[in-house]
């Protein structure tokens, strides 16, 4: 692997766990991590704890952004 969400890896992931797109979520801090999730029909939570910025993330398209793991819980379950 990588290093980078490769999206047919996360497709092959999802269909392992006989999760559709409806019933999951990807959490990310980088645009690449967005970009996956869209390319498997997935909503993306850029988070701003890590390595990316909230411009890379806003710019990749990311639904949401959690500052922290409290916002990102906030998010989780208001799902």
């Amino acid at each position: 692997f990588c290093g980078k969400p490769n999206p047919l890896m996360m497709r092959t992931g999802l269909k392992m766990l006989h999760c559709h797109s409806a019933e999951a979520v990807m959490v990310g801090d980088r645009r690449h991590d967005i970009y996956g999730a869209h390319a498997n029909g997935l909503e993306a939570i850029g988070v701003l704890y890590g390595y990316g910025s909230r411009e890379e993330l806003t710019a990749a398209g990311a639904e949401h952004l959690a500052a922290d793991l409290n916002e990102l819980k906030a998010i989780l379950l208001q799902e």
